[in-house]
């Protein structure tokens, strides 16, 4: 079984590497990083919308509060800084980091597990 702790992309581990260690399946993440005080967050389901209380132990969970990876690196455009980066088109401001947002991610099963 993975171990849930919280992982640099601000995901709980849902995957090991090839050595056992927790890892990120979807960010290809393995360093981990502090666990979040997630009292009164909610989590939003990525495909319906269903919320539920904020859980390490939901699937495929990822913080997006204060401080974690969604708030610091995706521009409240909805870029990520990359885009910002002279020469790139996909931006025409200035990146400005989003913040936390309202709620976390996770996925209920709604569309099956296959």
């Amino acid at each position: 079984m993975v171990s849930k702790v919280m992982l640099e992309c601000g995901c709980a581990a849902n995957a090991t590497d090839g050595d056992g260690h927790p890892a990120c399946a979807i960010h290809g993440t393995i360093r981990t990083a502090a666990t979040p005080n997630l009292a009164g967050r909610t989590a939003q389901c990525v495909d319906c919308g269903k919320t539920t209380a904020s859980e390490m132990r939901l699937p495929f969970f990822q913080f997006r509060g204060d401080g974690s990876s969604a708030a610091v690196d995706q521009c409240k455009c909805g870029y990520f800084e990359i885009a910002h980066q002279e020469g790139r088109t996909r931006a025409d401001h200035a990146f400005e980091p989003h913040g936390a947002w309202q709620h976390d991610l996770y996925y209920c099963g709604c569309r099956g597990w296959d």
